[in-house]
């Protein structure tokens, strides 16, 4: 069964919304969901109050639905959504990544806005990462076709959707998300 644009994004954001904090847009733009994960983990010695280490992990979801992409296209998307996440990054002590994730849902997709999209390389280190870093993950999901690409970055989102969307019958996703 193949899903349109509207189900496709309704699907993933039943997915995300298990773990992120999702917020819908309603401003008739590209632009139709956002989503926070924040994570905190410690390590200490027999006692909480003998810590060894503490890291916080960010994570920004900004989810666009477009008919086609093509380079245009998503540079438009990128630019906005690191115009959203970026503000967000707080390097300091314990901050260990912050991953802006762009994902896109699109009717189809041109061969350069899929080229740009995997070549996309933006990462940024924190004082030598003694304070963290950030990276950008971009996703491109087209609806006619069935093709889920990103780039290095994004590799593990891109599994993520496969297993959400392209379910294995045995698979716990397809059980709790077929329909």
């Amino acid at each position: 069964m193949e899903l349109d644009r509207e189900q496709t994004v309704e699907r993933l954001l039943t997915a995300y919304g298990q773990w992120y904090d999702l917020t819908r847009v309603e401003d008739g733009g590209p632009l139709v969901a956002t989503g926070e994960f924040h994570e905190h983990g410690t390590g200490y010695i027999l006692i909480r109050k003998a810590e060894m280490w503490s890291a916080d992990c960010h994570e920004y979801l900004y989810v666009f639905s477009v008919e086609t992409l093509d380079r245009a296209c998503f540079e438009r998307c990128l630019a906005r959504a690191r115009e959203l996440g970026e503000p967000l990054v707080k390097p300091a002590e314990g901050h260990k990544s912050t991953y802006i994730t762009v994902l896109i849902v699109c009717g189809t997709a041109d061969e350069e806005g899929l080229a740009a999209l995997k070549k996309c390389r933006i990462r940024k280190s924190f004082q030598l990462s003694l304070k963290g870093w950030m990276e950008v993950h971009t996703v491109a999901v087209t609806v006619r076709g069935n093709v889920i690409a990103s780039n290095g970055d994004g590799r593990r989102t891109r599994e993520f959707l496969k297993n959400v969307l392209q379910p294995r019958k045995k698979d716990l996703w397809y059980r709790l998300f077929k329909k």
